[in-house]
């Protein structure tokens, strides 16, 4: 690389590069390298270091010649991540620094070095013993002295000429002059040459050297002092011709290849072979017959270019053949069968490798497919495309890799698969009540759909209600709930058809009663027989007696019930007297038939209490009741005859509801009910329904309510809306009565429409937090029962909690968390379960979170390595090796991978072998690396030998114990701290404090250049992290010691130091402690040994964030960025702690989103958004990529340390 600066900070010009992997040719670039004389202090040098590693492979060698310090230093940052990213070295070679070494131009320098484990060498004239070079005119010359030299007295030259060469080099210290003869062959004078062919550094061009030029050549130098004159022979040969055969050649692995090469020349040629750059012997594989070459048992590491090289002293020609490594093709399926849906695309993926590549013929039930059809198409890589695939389509698809080496042949079996389509649907129709009913459904569709039944759009639990194997529905004996819609639905993963039939049952006629005499008139004794006719009813009516508004019941030797409906009451009395009524009931309605029954009895007594008989022969009634209503006759009778009156009583009875019926009522959603409700009364009661206290509208008995004959309220179809307490109100002349039912409707449990069944299957990565839902809805709402694994879980299972809206969180998941998740939500109506697959990954890692594991391993030529890269993650992960940044290729003869790749073993290591491995272990949950850098011993680097002589990097000895590392002393009591640091050239030694450059001062001495420091007053302040860094021109070493620095502490009843007794006390009582007795306290025992206690007190400060009492407002416009800034402190560090508690969270390190939950980081779609936001490497800030108008919302910035916690709020407004 060259460079040109013309007043270096207005055209700078770098290039061209050469590029080249010849020695020769490198040396020669090296020398053309010269300076300007020009004077430029600083230079532009870090934009060439900037092309040089641009332009450069990873894990390159950087040198850079510079004599001044950097103008352009602020590409520094821009170089140092090139190094980084490269990782290559950058070594220094400077001869001046423009005078001032701690310039940022100079210190860039120090910064690339350090970071590629470079080195800065500074060499100044004193160290420049000899200079080779050429002047002006292209002469040579040696300088050896240190300054210029004065005039001497002139010497004749001497001249010596390089064998086999025609140039002339000259010593002298003066100017001289050359001139060249050639001897003649014929006559032995010497020839002048002309002096065209003279170069400027005095040497002699032949061009287009012929057979006549060969000969002897004088070179004579002259100067003031005299002339010296040196002779050589020039031999003139043929260069060599050379043929090969063949000019390409493939091979497969084990096999055998010859390659055959002459040449011609003068003298005969010798003839080498070189593969790679290295020139090959014969051995084992090898055989090396004069110009044939022979290579058996070949890999693929023995592909490349052989060049046959044919040498004599009049030149060399090479010609090379290609030597091409073939292998067989090798197919691998992701899948060899397909199910395609009819009218979609089918891609057929055929993935074969091979070397060369192979080329992919496809075949379908062994015939070659046409490429010519339009809706077949062979993709660039060998994929076969079927557009709108049809039934006919499906077959058996081969797949035939073919190259050189052979073939390899693959078969995919594709299935078409098409929607259901039912072919024989159920009907509507009426079906008669209490028959048997079949419907059919029959469908067609590949897959063979799957065939499920609903009514009114909810599973069929009616034990009467089946399907059969060929999934027709059965109703047997057809009832009223049977009413409804059905729906067979025949459904694939392709789709589904679905098709209706409404059942209406028929048949059903309300009862109608006979004619039954209103009145019956009985004498005490007789009997009773009433007969209840049902005339028309279906299904059958049921019948029911009542007297009086109470149900009848048999009572034997009075009253007799018989199935056919008919009452017998026997030897009636008065107390039979009463309002009979027979009912008729089945699923139409309800009838009704009333009879009277008066019962004649004797005539009243004049003692009956009930009765008087007053002195104008008036009959009174004391306290009437319901059975003193009959006839009453008054007869009056003399002498002359008698004459009777009757007097017909009716005593009005206030209504009186029967106890027959519930007064609460428990249906579930979509079933039929009646609340039954029955009253007696004189004259026959009114009888009306109050729901919630109002009574029932015209619109509520256009919602299906209807009222019986016999007053009670029959709902068709309850629903939740219907719920309630209904009043029931009967009212006549005399009064009313009122009856409460409680009506609950019950829904059994059911998902929201809105709810997503996907994903079934939760991934979590290990140690972040999980939500599973369980939003089911019914009526009551219902109880949530979570099982893991079949096993019922309680809410007492570590790490696991069951919350109160039915959810289960996981706050950290861990591996034996993994399992089947079952949700069950029951009530009285019902159940329902959802089943959830909850797996937790486990991402690789080789250490540390965050950091890149990194070793060095050195080995020995021919010698075995392994490099292991044992990681254990869930799903297990797949492993890639990398070297010096490319994916690495195994050599077959030397290298093997084992334990699923997770183990590189390399046999007979060679030079080559020599870099940076990396291995990548990579699952779904996440990916880490493991860096080796391996060194071979064997290869010498003669730049670095020579260095090694005169310049040796800095170094520290070790302290005599590792102890002295750590250092300790009393308040007050003076210390030293030695720092022994060697090195060529002397290194220069600076002392730092926690940090910070220490000067030497009264409380800090620095001693000895640099070697001692001496603290003279130790106090609290003294304590810290002392570092001695040691620095010269090839690198820089340093050392740490720890200070602490013990404070006596004296107890209040006496005034020696506090002693440590046997009992290890007295103790030490801090009150109200604060920041300043954050110490080291050290107790000391005296005896002949002197021992001592120490003790570390650390005093903790709750965090404190700046305007944490106001709440900042923050406006961005939508699609731009915004950074909230949380500034915290507190001891120990806010951010530290919250680091350690929550590292699995995402944005918890020091934000907490109000509006979202810590779950809903951890679920597929929020991983997704997650790189919305990022969160500061120092975790005080949050910054928002892209704004949106959802993120409108309110943010808190929480930080927490052990001594409490401290929040602060931010409102953000997204302006669009």
């Amino acid at each position: 690389m060259s460079c040109r600066f013309e007043r270096s900070d207005v055209i700078v010009e770098i290039g061209p590069i050469t590029v080249t992997t010849d020695a020769d040719e490198f040396e020669d670039e090296l020398s053309y390298l010269y300076v300007q004389g020009g004077g430029d202090c600083p230079e532009m040098s870090i934009g060439a270091i900037q092309k040089a590693l641009e332009e450069s492979l990873p894990r390159s060698y950087i040198y850079v010649f510079t004599d001044a310090r950097a103008k352009d230093y602020h590409l520094t940052d821009k170089v140092i991540e090139l190094i980084q990213r490269k990782q290559s070295q950058v070594v220094f070679v400077m001869t001046g620094d423009c005078g001032d070494n701690t310039h940022e131009g100079f210190v860039s320098y120090l910064k690339i070095a350090s970071t590629s484990s470079g080195q800065v060498f500074l060499l100044k004239k004193h160290q420049v013993n000899e200079v080779h070079g050429t002047d002006e005119r292209g002469f040579p010359f040696i300088r050896s002295s240190k300054s210029a030299i004065s005039a001497v007295v002139p010497e004749p030259p001497v001249v010596t000429v390089a064998p086999k060469s025609i140039d002339c080099v000259v010593e002298t210290k003066v100017a001289y002059e050359v001139k060249w003869y050639k001897v003649s062959p014929y006559s032995g004078r010497n020839i002048s040459m002309p002096a065209l062919m003279y170069l400027p550094n005095s040497s002699l061009s032949i061009p287009n050297v012929e057979e006549n030029n060969e000969g002897w050549y004088i070179c004579v130098a002259e100067n003031i002092g005299g002339q010296s004159s040196e002779r050589t022979f020039l031999k003139v040969g043929a260069a060599p011709k050379v043929s090969l055969s063949p000019k390409q050649i493939d091979f497969v692995t084990g096999g055998v290849t010859r390659i055959e090469c002459s040449a011609t020349g003068s003298p005969p040629a010798a003839i080498s072979w070189r593969h790679r750059g290295r020139t090959l012997a014969a051995g084992s594989r090898v055989d090396i017959d004069g110009g044939s070459l022979v290579l058996r048992d070949m890999t693929r590491s023995d592909a490349g270019v052989y060049e046959c090289v044919a040498n004599n002293i009049a030149g060399t020609e090479t010609a090379a053949s290609d030597v091409r490594f073939i292998e067989k093709p090798f197919i691998r399926l992701e899948k060899d069968s397909m199910l395609v849906a009819k009218g979609d695309p089918a891609a057929l993926v055929c993935s074969a490798t091979g070397i060369p590549p192979p080329a992919i013929t496809w075949y379908k039930n062994n015939r070659e497919i046409n490429k010519g059809n339009a809706y077949v198409r062979v993709t660039s890589s060998g994929d076969l495309m079927l557009l709108g695939v049809q039934p006919e389509d499906a077959a058996d698809y081969t797949c035939v890799a073919r190259n050189k080496a052979g073939e390899d042949r693959a078969v995919i079996r594709l299935e078409v698969g098409s929607v259901p389509v039912i072919s024989e649907a159920p009907r509507s129709a009426q079906v008669d009540i209490q028959t048997d009913y079949t419907m059919p459904c029959t469908a067609s569709g590949y897959p063979t759909p799957n065939i499920t039944w609903r009514k009114d759009n909810q599973p069929i639990s009616d034990p009467n209600v089946f399907v059969d194997v060929n999934n027709s529905l059965h109703i047997k004996e057809t009832s009223k709930d049977n009413e409804g819609s059905y729906a067979c639905t025949a459904l694939n993963q392709f789709g589904s058809h679905q098709v209706s039939a409404s059942v209406v049952v028929t048949g059903i006629i309300s009862p109608v009663i006979g004619f039954i005499s209103s009145l019956v008139e009985l004498k005490v004794g007789e009997t009773l027989f009433l007969q209840c006719v049902v005339v028309m009813g279906n299904p059958k009516p049921t019948i029911t007696w009542y007297k009086n508004a109470e149900v009848m019941l048999a009572v034997p030797g009075k009253v007799l019930l018989s199935p056919g409906g008919s009452l017998t009451v026997t030897d009636v009395d008065l107390s039979d007297e009463g309002e009979y009524m027979c009912t008729a009931s089945n699923i139409g309605g309800t009838a009704t038939m009333h009879t009277r029954l008066d019962v004649r009895g004797n005539p009243i007594s004049l003692s009956d209490p009930h009765y008087y008989i007053n002195l104008n022969n008036d009959l009174e009634i004391f306290v009437t009741e319901p059975a003193d209503t009959a006839e009453y006759a008054c007869n009056a009778k003399n002498s002359v005859g008698d004459d009777t009156k009757t007097i017909s009583l009716v005593i009005r009875e206030p209504p009186a509801i029967t106890e027959f019926g519930l007064s609460l009522y428990t249906v579930v959603s979509g079933d039929p009910v009646t609340l039954v409700c029955q009253a007696a009364g004189k004259p026959t009661p009114v009888i009306k329904w109050q729901k919630n206290g109002n009574f029932l509208t015209t619109e509520d008995f256009a919602q299906g309510l209807t009222i019986l004959a016999d007053g009670s309220l029959r709902l068709s179809s309850a629903q939740i809306s219907d719920e309630g307490l209904y009043s029931c109100v009967a009212r006549n002349e005399a009064g009313f009565s009122q009856k409460s039912i409680q009506l609950n409707v019950f829904e059994p449990p059911k998902w929201p429409t809105d709810f997503n069944f996907n994903p079934k299957d939760i991934n979590v990565i290990q140690g972040f937090g999980a939500k599973l839902l369980c939003p089911a809805q019914g009526s009551p709402p219902p109880r949530i029962i979570w099982s893991k694994d079949g096993a019922v879980l309680t809410g007492n299972e570590l790490g696991i909690i069951l919350n109160d809206d039915g959810s289960l969180d996981i706050p950290i998941a861990q591996v034996s968390d993994s399992g089947r998740y079952t949700c069950r939500a029951v009530n009285d109506a019902g159940d329902v379960s959802l089943d959830i697959e909850f797996s937790v990954y486990v991402p690789p890692s080789f250490g540390t979170s965050g950091t890149v594991q990194e070793t060095d391993v050195t080995v020995v030529v021919n010698s075995t390595l392994i490099l292991e890269c044992s990681v254990q993650a869930i799903p297990p992960p797949d492993i890639t090796w990398y070297k010096n940044g490319e994916e690495f290729v195994l050599n077959e003869d030397r290298m093997t991978l084992k334990k699923n790749d997770q183990m590189l073993t390399i046999t007979g290591v060679q030079l080559l072998d020599e870099g940076r491995y990396k291995c990548v272990a990579e699952n779904r949950a996440g990916e880490d690396e493991r860096i080796t850098d391996v060194t071979v011993q064997g290869k010498w680097n003669l730049f670095f030998t020579l260095i090694s002589l005169f310049v040796v990097p800095p170094s520290i000895k070790e302290p005599p114990l590792s102890s002295k590392n750590n250092l300790t002393t009393v308040q007050s009591r003076n210390i030293y701290i030695e720092c022994h640091a060697e090195g060529k050239p002397t290194p220069d030694i600076s002392w730092y404090k926690d940090g910070l450059l220490l000067e030497s001062s009264t409380e800090a001495l620095i001693l000895d250049s640099g070697r001692r420091l001496h603290l003279t007053q130790p106090s609290a302040d003294s304590e810290g992290s002392y570092q001695c860094v040691a620095e010269n021109v090839v690198g820089v070493a340093e050392r740490s010691f720890q200070m602490n620095v013990y404070r006596w502490h004296r107890n209040g009843h006496s005034k020696k130091s506090l002693l440590w007794n046997s009992e290890c006390g007295p103790q030490v009582d801090i009150a109200n402690a604060t920041l300043n007795d954050t110490a080291t306290y050290a107790c000391r025992a005296r005896n002949q040994a002197e021992e001592w206690l120490r003790h570390r007190l650390t005093v903790y400060e709750p965090p404190s964030i700046l305007d944490s009492d106001m709440v900042t407002a923050l406006e961005v416009l939508v699609n731009s960025s915004i950074t909230i800034h949380c500034d915290a402190e507190g001891i120990p560090h806010p951010s530290e702690v919250a680091e350690q508690r929550t590292t699995h969270l995402l944005y918890r390190l020091k934000f907490q989103v109000l509006r979202l939950t810590v779950c809903a980081f951890v679920t597929e779609s929020s991983l997704e958004a997650a790189p919305t936001w990022r969160v500061s490497a120092d975790g005080y800030g949050l910054t928002l990529l892209i704004a949106n108008v959802g993120h409108t919302a309110r943010y808190t910035c929480i930080a927490t340390n052990e001594a409490g916690s401290a929040d602060k709020d931010f409102d953000l407004d997204v302006l669009v």
